[in-house]
């Protein structure tokens, strides 16, 4: 991490999972290490307890083992743009949580964060959609279920997991996709 930030593991979880997203990617490896086998074993689990439940299933002893590491969804929220009333920029669609961006906390979010947003958003949402008039009902077709497809016939995501891997989609931004609304 020292290599990619001066605060090192300190760094915020988007940095950090866009290091590691580069590190995997320059070394062509499934994923990095993370080792804290030199900590007491009573601190090891109480680190994280669902990293530690999940590393136990897969019989990883992270007091004797490093523990493999690749970046998750959860680090790459905040990308639907709202404006401070929580609007998109689909008429009618408002937005709250951790799926926008509104410039307060991007991707950096930690789950209070999000929270909070969630309450000031939410707020700010529900004072629009109530001081806007409602929008003409939409004319929606008719159900046409001969082109759905038989649910079984498609393939399952973890069928294909060592193909999609690699891509790791969303970890790296692009200002174009941040405009305001």
């Amino acid at each position: 991490m020292h290599l990619h930030d001066e605060r090192a593991e300190l760094a915020p979880r988007d940095v950090v999972a866009r290091a590691i997203d580069f590190e995997i990617k320059k070394r062509g490896i499934d994923c990095v290490y993370l080792d804290i086998s030199h900590k007491p074993a009573t601190s090891c689990a109480s680190i994280s307890p669902p990293s530690t439940a999940a590393a136990s299933n897969s019989a990883i002893d992270i007091t004797k083992q490093p523990i493999p590491v690749v970046p998750a969804a959860h680090y790459t929220c905040g990308g639907v743009v709202t404006d401070m009333n929580a609007r998109t920029d689909l008429c009618n669609l408002h937005a709250v949580g951790e799926v926008t961006f509104t410039g307060l906390h991007g991707a950096n979010r930690l789950a209070s964060n999000s929270l909070l947003e969630c309450l000031v958003f939410g707020h700010a949402a529900a004072r629009d959609i109530l001081a806007t008039p409602p929008a003409p009902a939409l004319e929606l077709p008719l159900w046409d279920a001969s082109r759905v497809t038989d649910p079984d016939e498609e393939v399952v995501i973890s069928h294909n997991w060592d193909e999609l891997r690699p891509f790791h989609v969303g970890l790296r931004r692009h200002r174009a996709h941040q405009q305001a609304a």
